[in-house]
């Protein structure tokens, strides 16, 4: 079952990434007992402060301070108890924004709110006045999500459509709870906690990926208790517990803290750092270069550009926006990589000439040639040439260690990795199919790629997540999209082919020409000594000044040969022609379905497509990983 959301677009829009929707908010999720200790309840909202501060300082650090970035985002499923402490948090800190703090509360409920409302009456509530706390609280969050409701109600099983949803969406879990418990309850803290660390239990009673770690992220989890608790010792009390996903081949995933600042815990949680610092990263380069970003919008866009940027439906610009903007930066990225190398070559082929220069000027000292001025032997010139390359060759190292700190290459891939994430997701909400390509996409690599699947599940939270279907966008994906993309995966394959092809011819001439020549000017040396100097020195020199040409020629012959395999021109053409039956097929086929009427079936084939799609793209981005032009 899809999850529904009761406020307009424009609303959710705002609640969710704040003023700005140019940039990714971080979200975070919770979760915590509904019975709490009263005189718990002051030490639990300062820990609870003191988290979301401590976060909002490495957000905003990871920003460089920007005015502009976007908020936290805190989903909260508003139960009584550890949900309503966590939320009263968040909106106090809202009003009161300490050290400009931007947070946003969105209130996920378990069911429709009428049954809802139910849990808060008297003789169901926790304590006297509970409805009336709960109607306030809902009506200052800043947006509302409700799961749907199965006929007859399923309470359990509601719950734990709510952890899942909070699991899924959100990158950080915030849990207060007890340390461990004896028993994991369906829907309960220790069951979401578990689905946040290790992925959906096996045991789960709706429909999910069983081997899905799409759930899997960072757990902070503040030791309390239950008013019925005799598990906990109060010594043990207001600790924090940060835990990361377990792989059976790292050792111990839990980093246990005293019960000192949770500052201190934060230092331990290495991968959630490096996510949120590349989130902020992202938002950083959208902001900084919104201006071109403005500017390539308002030329002529592409079709596929122009057809997200100008649909109807208000949800498909929004993510639009977003693919264009990261196509847009991707392409920056590429064009500075591709300037940087050309200069980096440059001044290579500089530094050899200098170094060709300085031997033949060092030869020249000896007898000299009838047609060479003597002066240019001079010493003064053999110095001026050895500091000349002594200078080259120090800019070339600075360059390269400024080309390398940049990143401009792997912000290439990265941006261009969402764009055609995104790309996949928009043609799927055209077709009327709600799955998210975060489920699907690079699902099987763990670790630092997690940031790109936090920014698409994030590009997810504000959308509608039950699309009508009446078959009314299929045609425009299969025009816009699957014959697009067919022409477009033949045309490549066959660039890279004859690029490849082009690289290869050279690799004859490399062997056998040097060789060849070596054999020659040899022979020549033997035979006739005097036809252009008048010296055996002077023969050798020309043919020693020969074979230099011919070495660095070479040189540069295998420098282009190596740059088309670290490119991977062959494996991209043997991917690209792979993938081009699948689409002719596919397109075959949604020919002859449309025919027939089968609009599930073309789903089906689209959905099964931007699988594919997916696939083939992540195989790009693990092989571009291992690129580095300048290494």
């Amino acid at each position: 079952m899809i999850p529904m959301t009761t406020t307009d677009f424009t609303q959710r829009l705002h609640g969710i990434f704040g003023d700005d929707s140019r940039t990714f908010p971080l979200v975070v999720g919770m979760t915590g007992h509904r019975r709490l200790f009263t005189a718990d309840l002051p030490e639990l909202k300062k820990q609870t402060r003191l988290f979301f501060e401590t976060l909002w300082n490495g957000w905003k650090a990871g920003h460089k301070s920007n005015s502009e970035m976007p908020p936290m985002t805190v989903l909260c499923g508003m139960a009584e108890g550890a949900d309503m402490l966590v939320a009263e948090t968040v909106l106090k800190l809202k009003a009161a924004k300490p050290n400009g703090m931007k947070i946003n509360l969105v209130a996920v409920l378990p069911m429709s709110r009428n049954m809802y409302e139910n849990d808060f009456q008297p003789g169901n509530a926790l304590e006297n006045g509970a409805l009336k706390r709960f109607q306030n609280m809902l009506a200052k969050a800043d947006s509302i999500v409700e799961m749907p409701t199965n006929t007859p109600l399923e309470k359990t099983e509601q719950y734990e459509k709510l952890g899942f949803y909070i699991a899924r969406h959100s990158f950080i879990l915030l849990a207060l709870c007890e340390e461990k418990t004896d028993e994991i309850k369906s829907g309960g803290s220790a069951d979401v906690i578990s689905i946040k660390l290790n992925g959906v239990r096996a045991n789960s009673t709706f429909d999910s990926e069983l081997l899905d770690f799409n759930c899997v992220g960072p757990v902070f989890q503040l030791i309390t208790r239950q008013t019925n608790s005799t598990t906990v010792n109060e010594n043990n009390l207001f600790r924090w517990i940060v835990q990361e996903r377990q792989h059976p081949c790292d050792g111990e995933s839990v980093s246990k803290t005293d019960p000192v600042e949770l500052a201190d815990a934060c230092r331990k949680v290495h991968e959630t750092k490096k996510i949120i610092k590349r989130i902020a990263k992202l938002n950083i380069d959208l902001l900084k270069y919104s201006d071109s970003i403005k500017q390539g919008l308002s030329g002529n866009l592409s079709g596929t550009k122009k057809f997200f940027l100008e649909h109807d439906d208000e949800e498909i610009r929004f993510l639009g926006k977003h693919y264009a903007a990261c196509d847009i930066l991707s392409g920056h990225f590429q064009d500075k990589n591709n300037k940087s190398v050309r200069f980096y070559w440059r001044w290579l082929t500089v530094a050899g000439c200098l170094a060709s220069f300085y031997f033949f000027t060092y030869w020249l000292k000896g007898p000299g040639l009838p047609f060479f001025p003597m002066a240019l032997g001079s010493n003064v010139v053999l110095f001026i040439t050895n500091i000349l390359y002594t200078l080259c060759a120090l800019g070339i190292i600075v360059y390269w260690f400024r080309h390398q700190w940049s990143g401009f290459y792997s912000h290439h891939h990265a941006y261009r990795s969402i764009a055609e994430g995104l790309r996949v997701q928009i043609f799927w909400r055209v077709a009327e199919i709600e799955d998210s390509v975060a489920v699907y996409y690079l699902s099987h690599q763990i670790g630092e790629l997690d940031w790109l699947r936090v920014i698409l599940r994030t590009m997810m939270l504000p959308l509608k997540q039950e699309l009508p279907k009446n078959g009314g966008g299929l045609a425009e994906v299969h025009g816009g999209w699957v014959k697009d993309q067919e022409n477009y995966f033949v045309k490549k394959f066959r660039d890279l082919t004859t690029k490849s092809k082009h690289f290869e011819c050279l690799k004859t001439p490399l062997i056998i020409v040097p060789i060849a020549l070596w054999a020659t000017f040899k022979l020549w040396d033997s035979t006739i000594n005097s036809i252009w100097c008048m010296n055996s020195h002077c023969n050798s020199l020309v043919l020693t000044t020969v074979m230099l040409g011919f070495a660095l020629l070479s040189l540069a012959v295998a420098s282009m040969l190596s740059y088309n395999r670290l490119m991977g021109n062959s494996q991209n053409a043997a991917r690209y022609y792979r993938m081009v039956p699948i689409f002719a097929q596919a397109s075959d086929l949604l020919e002859k379905l449309k025919t027939t009427g089968k609009q599930d079936r073309q789903r089906e084939v689209i959905r099964e497509l931007g699988r594919e799609a997916l696939a083939e793209n992540a195989e790009w981005l693990l092989q571009q990983q291992e690129i580095d032009l300048l290494k």
